[in-house]
């Protein structure tokens, strides 16, 4: 009788074990706090030299080609649902890059009833830390926080080529494997998300 009750149980549960194991390893996506409301995101380049620019419009670009249509960024002087900027948070904060809401507020606090996004979210650079980046380096950071602004969280991923720009530490996301914009991980999220 306890053969046929563990066969039974075995049964039952395998095609669950098939169903997670033949499933994508490299989904590591997570969801952050909000999103946009839609894919058509206005932004603001706020920062405050060439070297940053250069590295926020190379990350939104990265975010735009790589979304599969599903995103779709507009730069504006104002009115703006994303504002990318460097800032120097100093050596205390601990951060390269952080994104927040308006007046350096929490992301939770931005985020309406609905899921969206109640303010314009910014995207942040620490210069204190960034300074010594070189351009591609800096560009990951802010891909790194555009990827909060548009709903997704930190990902435990810690080897290439799954690790997605959702890792959280520059080491093995830009040192080790050179990641300056989305990867598949990332998408796969927005696919789910817009």
């Amino acid at each position: 009788m306890r053969r046929l009750l563990a066969l039974a149980v075995s049964l039952i549960v395998l095609p669950t074990a098939t169903v997670l194991t033949l499933s994508n390893p490299a989904l590591a996506f997570n969801y952050g706090v909000c999103k946009f409301a839609s894919g058509s995101i206005k932004w603001k380049d706020a920062t405050r030299t060439a070297g940053y620019s250069t590295a926020a419009q190379n990350a939104i670009n990265a975010w735009d080609s790589a979304a599969n249509s599903l995103l779709t960024f507009t730069k504006v002087t104002s009115g703006a649902d994303l504002v990318v900027a460097d800032g120097n948070f100093g050596r205390g904060f601990g951060y390269e890059s952080i994104a927040l809401g308006p007046n350096q507020t929490n992301l939770v606090s931005n985020c309406g009833v609905d899921g969206t996004w109640i303010n314009p979210i910014y995207a942040w650079v620490n210069t204190y830390m960034a300074d010594a980046y070189s351009v591609p380096k800096r560009q990951s950071a802010f891909a790194h926080e555009i990827g909060h602004a548009l709903g997704l969280d930190d990902s435990s991923a810690q080897s290439c080529p799954n690790i997605p720009i959702m890792q959280p530490s520059t080491y093995p996301r830009f040192d080790v494997c050179g990641y300056t914009g989305p990867r598949p991980d990332d998408i796969d999220g927005i696919e789910v998300l817009y």
